[in-house]
């Protein structure tokens, strides 16, 4: 019956398996001519395309043009991939979970959650054959993390949040490279000083968490974009000629009385406070993630602001013209400071007063300071895999 099919009509039958690669093979052996149109026609039909693009979201791209020649050989490869990964991760939990019963911890049902059963360090020899297969597993790793139950979804969670770290140092590595060697206008500024905040936040993920980060990210700029419009619709209402001045004044109204954002004074040294993502929940933050909040509010309103630095505590920093600077302290009620309140504020951290340090501080000069305070000076290993 499958032989007097037309082919385009086949074609149409195998749309409704896109999601399935098992199945298509299963169906090319069923005759020899499904089998010549599947596997050996040239090129080879669109169904393996629409197989790698639903199976594999984050797959890389090979050949010199960035383009997949073939995407029936690529199927294949990535498949082969996901088939290594999953014998490692096998082997891996397997092991773990002998060595976590001999130690009375109980198996999968002391991992269920946050797994505090895993107390020590704990290193396997296959770690590192799994750790070489990078990106190219994230795929099969976060099917496994958020499906499989109990130790081997923990150690597929615990893959991915190594391979993020990784991920994140590289990037951390490029805007720090960036920020060395750019003149910043207040645009270019506010991105990077964005992206330096969601890298880590990213980075503060658990290994359980982490697979919904894309989720996170979204949910984060959302927010963002919500609150700026917001202050927009404030400042559209109130004054449609505002100055800098004014419309700075409304947004922190919005920020300090509407959505109730103030310094954490009573828990300040909780690294959460340095997480924007946290600060946008909670409402509470330290000096700089304030101020942070502030940057990505205002470039979302084309209004140039920047963060300074302040022996010891950090505030935000605008012009009106060419005249006289201001500030705001969004730890400290928020409202419009001066250069003489500026003065006032530095005595209270014992260093003599230096105007300089009202200019725009770089987030190249901050950033890696609030970086190191609260993730690890290098990517976990394999010795901390299994860290609680």
């Amino acid at each position: 019956m499958l032989y007097d099919l037309p082919n385009e009509l086949l074609k149409h039958i195998l749309g409704y398996l896109k999601s399935d690669g098992q199945s298509v093979i299963q169906l090319s052996e069923c005759s020899s001519r499904l089998y010549s149109l599947l596997m050996k026609s040239c090129p080879p039909p669109q169904i393996w395309e629409q197989l790698v693009q639903h199976r594999w979201v984050h797959r890389n791209n090979t050949g010199d043009d960035g383009v997949i020649a073939d995407y029936r050989l690529e199927y294949k490869r990535r498949h082969g991939l996901d088939r290594e990964a999953i014998r490692i991760l096998r082997r891996i939990s397997s092991d773990l979970r002998v060595a976590l019963q001999s130690e009375g911890d109980g198996g999968d049902d002391m991992l269920a959650e946050e797994f505090p059963g895993v107390d020590k360090k704990w290193e396997h020899p296959s770690w590192e054959a799994l750790m070489a297969l990078r990106l190219e597993t994230v795929d099969i790793l976060t099917l496994q993390a958020t499906m499989r139950p109990g130790v081997e979804g923990f150690v597929a969670a615990r893959a991915l949040q190594n391979m993020n770290f990784t991920e994140c140092l590289s990037e951390w590595k490029i805007l720090y490279g960036v920020d060395s060697t750019t003149a910043w206008n207040s645009r270019q500024y506010s991105i990077l000083i964005e992206r330096f905040a969601l890298l880590v936040c990213r980075m503060q993920h658990t290994p359980l968490t982490l697979v919904k980060w894309e989720d996170k990210l979204q949910t984060i700029t959302s927010q963002l974009d919500s609150i700026a419009q917001d202050c927009a619709d404030r400042i559209s209402s109130t004054d449609s000629a505002a100055t800098i001045v004014s419309k700075i004044e409304t947004i922190t109204n919005v920020l300090a009385n509407d959505y109730g954002f103030i310094g954490n004074t009573a828990d300040y040294y909780n690294y959460r406070n340095s997480l924007l993502d946290f600060v946008l929940k909670y409402k509470k933050g330290i000096p700089i993630t304030l101020c942070v909040l502030y940057v990505c509010i205002c470039r979302r309103l084309d209004l140039d602001v920047h963060l300074v630095g302040l022996s010891g505590h950090v505030i935000l920093g605008f012009k009106h013209n060419d005249k006289e600077p201001n500030f705001v302290d969004p730890f400290q009620g928020s409202k419009i400071l001066t250069v003489d309140d500026c003065r006032q504020i530095w005595p209270s951290f014992g260093v003599s007063w230096d105007s300089g340090f009202l200019g725009p501080l770089p987030p190249v000069r901050h950033f890696p300071v609030l970086f190191a305070q609260i993730v690890p000076t290098k990517a976990p290993t394999a010795a901390i895999m299994f860290d609680s």
